[in-house]
């Protein structure tokens, strides 16, 4: 309530017309007004005291904080001033996390504005029928959506090749948000764009990454609604259809008469309800949770002689299968149904909580944990891959922990570095730029077919990250204790920009940190056996410009899931406008494959990932451009088939 004094008459006139509650001017008069006005004042100060007290003789455990959440808390504690107001909110900070007294009342309260008046804290949206939504999935996107699609799609194709580099097969399972599978419920006002699920997992699939597509089974095909009402993870019928999608993905679906094991349906008890999203608008219980709330709850058991109707636990068990993800596959039954569908044992590397870079992380740097094991399924929530691609999906410790058998394709000049070669670098809390290579000098995919690799040392662990000209790197840590890191080049398309390599500290508070750079080299992303390089036919004229073409022998060169082109340039200065790189498979007449270059007049490399080639032949690659035929320009390509490929390249 805002109350304004009668200072002047122009304030009472401007409070008048603001609609305003304005105080009686005069104070109060005659005993059982002072008497009210005295008891208000001793009722609200007996209040405050005594929240106090309980309070301070009680406390709640407050939530243990992790992440950003944890190092805003310490900022918040380092910093607070008196002077500033900063000390009042780290005292409101500790009431929030602390009080008994908010924590006994806040749920009731936050219960009956849902039920009553239908109202829930502004990180949730009420829907029709009840339904909630996280707002934060629901208005996801960053960016423009086909530069966020198309960097998401570059992202997973670079964590796809660096696990591939470690000799796993991958399958992902992008997970539809529940705001696209159920938009139907949702306020007609608000509108979470579902094409952009289905453009996603559209967009992955024709790149090339095997993808279980089950936006269209989720939608439709359910007995049951994919996600809960009050809940933000899928149910049991989804989880049955993602698992099925998967297992016939990677070919391992096995029939059910020839299964060991069958799936048995019973009526959820209420305690089984997720509820996650009533909590975190604020509801910690509600003592009217529907019936219709129920669902069906399966459950995969045993089916052989000896342990008819067991539950089908997979702990202990470790085959040849591993999924990596979040909360929506850990500690629920995914990992069962996968088992069941596909009969072989599944071992869960998933973590609630926990985003799929740290995930993959742990996994990763755990060689024995992941001895004799060849497939993973990579579960990856859409609101990770459309809201938060870049510092997510891929993890800094494969700079480290999984460097590839690379091919050195250029050294970057020392006058490129920002320190001379062996000279000590002190990066302070601000960081520090290491590495700047001027655009048009390097052009690439985005797709992590290229890297740049340092060498050098630090003396404590330094992050990486990298700015301009629209390419970014994976997320890296430099260990204090490594010579060298990989740093796979994303974008959103073909670039050719300036690509800026700055360090920072990963412990600003421990001091400034010493970086010695001996070299940096730009190395392919990824491990070959085998390889085929070509020179390029000089440049003649053709309807549109020019064109300079290889073509390859007999049938052409079979391409596979990870196959790379590299195409080294001289001459390049006299180039005018874009170039276009074309790649005839299978002998057709128009290009299976077509990226465009634009910046190429300084460039002496591109790079481009054949993914979408799979399985095919490449019979001819061109480049193709506008105006006269460049009279320098030379070069050599070399097509590297496969990782794993043998020799036998034809």
């Amino acid at each position: 309530m805002l109350i304004m004094f009668h200072s002047s008459t122009s304030n009472s006139d401007r409070g008048d017309q603001l609609g305003l509650i304005l105080a009686d001017e005069k104070p109060p008069s005659g005993l059982l007004a002072r008497f009210g006005y005295w008891l208000s004042i001793v009722v609200f100060a007996a209040g405050i005291f005594s929240a106090l007290l309980v309070d301070s003789l009680g406390p709640v455990t407050p939530i243990k904080l992790r992440g950003e959440e944890a190092r805003a808390e310490i900022k918040l504690r380092r910093d607070a001033r008196v002077i500033d107001g900063s000390m009042a909110r780290l005292i409101e900070h500790d009431l929030r996390m602390k009080s008994r007294i908010r924590r006994m009342v806040i749920g009731p309260y936050a219960w009956m504005l849902y039920r009553w008046m239908g109202h829930v804290k502004e990180g949730v949206i009420l829907g029709d029928d009840g339904w909630l939504f996280l707002r934060n999935r629901v208005e996801v996107l960053v960016g423009e959506p086909d530069e966020a699609i198309a960097l998401a799609v570059a992202n997973v194709a670079a964590l796809e090749r660096r696990l591939g580099a470690l000799g796993f097969e991958i399958y992902v399972l992008p997970v539809p948000r529940k705001c696209a599978v159920h938009a139907d419920k949702l306020p007609a006002r608000i509108d979470a764009r579902p094409e952009l699920d289905r453009l996603l997992i559209e967009s992955l699939k024709q790149y090339g990454t095997p993808t279980a597509d089950v936006m269209d089974t989720f939608m439709a095909e359910l007995s049951e609604p994919a996600y809960h009402s009050l809940g933000s993870h899928w149910d049991d019928p989804a989880e049955l259809a993602a698992a099925e999608a998967f297992a016939r993905l990677a070919g391992i679906y096995v029939e059910p008469e020839e299964r060991r094991s069958r799936i048995d349906s019973t009526p959820s008890p209420v305690d089984y309800v997720d509820t996650d999203l009533l909590e975190f608008a604020g509801v910690y219980f509600d003592p009217k949770i529907p019936e219709s709330a129920r669902r069906t709850v399966h459950v995969a058991r045993l089916n052989v002689e000896g342990a008819e109707g067991q539950d089908l636990h997979l702990a202990k068990e470790i085959g040849e299968i591993v999924v990596l993800g979040t909360s929506f596959t850990a500690q629920r039954r995914f990992p069962h149904y996968l088992s069941h569908y596909c009969d072989q044992w599944v071992w869960s590397g998933a973590k609630a909580g926990g985003r799929v870079d740290w995930v993959v992380a742990e996994f990763i740097t755990q060689p024995e944990a992941r001895k004799g094991m060849r497939k993973i399924f990579l579960e990856i929530p859409n609101h990770f891959l459309l809201g938060h691609t870049v510092h997510s999906v891929s993890s800094g410790v494969f700079g480290v922990v999984a460097p590839p058998t690379v091919i050195s394709v250029r050294d970057i000049s020392p006058s490129e570095y920002s320190v001379a070669v062996g000279e000590i670098l002190e990066v302070g809390p601000g960081g520090a730029v290491l590495v700047a290579v001027e655009g048009g000098k390097i052009a690439h995919a985005g797709d992590g077919t290229l890297a740049i690799r340092l060498r050098g040392e630090t003396t404590a662990d330094l992050k990486i990250h990298s700015t301009g000209g629209g390419t970014w790197t994976l997320p890296t840590t430099w260990p204090a204790n490594q010579k060298e890191v990989v740093l796979p080049l994303i974008s959103a398309g073909t670039a050719t920009g300036r690509i800026v390599l700055r360090v920072v500290p990963s412990d600003p508070s421990a001091g400034p940190t010493q970086v010695r750079l001996d070299a940096a080299e730009v190395v392919s992303e990824m491990r070959h056996t085998g390889s085929l390089t070509q020179a390029l036919s000089e440049p003649t004229r053709s309807e549109a410009g020019w064109q300079a073409t290889v073509l390859f022998d007999g049938e052409g060169v079979k391409v596979g899931d990870l196959a790379v082109l590299h195409v080294h340039l001289t001459g390049a200065e006299g180039l005018s406008g874009a170039v276009r790189l074309e790649v005839r498979a299978n002998e057709a007449s128009s290009p299976g494959l077509s990226a465009e270059f634009s910046g190429l007049d300084q460039a002496d490399l591109i790079a481009v990932g054949l993914g979408p080639l799979r399985g095919q032949k490449v019979t001819a690659v061109s480049l193709v451009g506008s105006g006269s035929p460049p009279g320098d320009l030379a070069g050599a390509l070399t097509l590297i088939p496969d990782l794993g490929s043998g020799p036998d390249l034809y």
